[in-house]
């Protein structure tokens, strides 16, 4: 009599293993690498290096969020943006500008020249100026 209930028990079992629905698509829990060189992190410490906290919160915090718009928004690289975080001095940190491509360094210099407007090469056309008063 005990062998009847054996296979009634071994049939449950192979019943609640066996009853995954095969179209279903794995459960991945794995969590995503944290990126090793933030731009927050890049901004706040180029800022450091810079030592440019003289000019008083909104300032610093102004130029911060240009940093860190430039370094998100042009992709840097994360061989330039960990450059940046290990930098020491103002020589590390130009030789970390040369790692930014030059469109990315344009972007920036014009950025922490406090300028939004695009650069316009120059042209003969632009350099006419119309005369309104004589």
């Amino acid at each position: 009599m005990m062998l009847p209930m054996y296979r009634l028990l071994a049939l449950a079992l192979v019943a609640a293993c066996g009853g995954s629905d095969p179209s279903a698509a794995p459960v991945d829990l794995a969590q995503p690498a944290a990126d090793p060189a933030p731009c927050p992190d890049v901004a706040s410490h180029e800022l450091q290096i810079m030592n440019i906290g003289f000019l008083g919160d909104q300032k610093t915090g102004d130029l911060k969020a240009k940093i860190r718009a430039r370094c998100h928004d042009d992709g840097w690289t994360l061989d330039a943006r960990r450059c940046i975080l290990t930098a020491t001095g103002f020589d590390d940190m130009s030789a970390c500008q040369d790692k930014l491509t030059p469109a990315q360094r344009a972007a920036y210099q014009r950025d922490m020249q406090g300028s939004n407007e695009p650069q316009v090469p120059d042209s003969p056309a632009a350099a006419a100026q119309p005369e309104l008063l004589k």
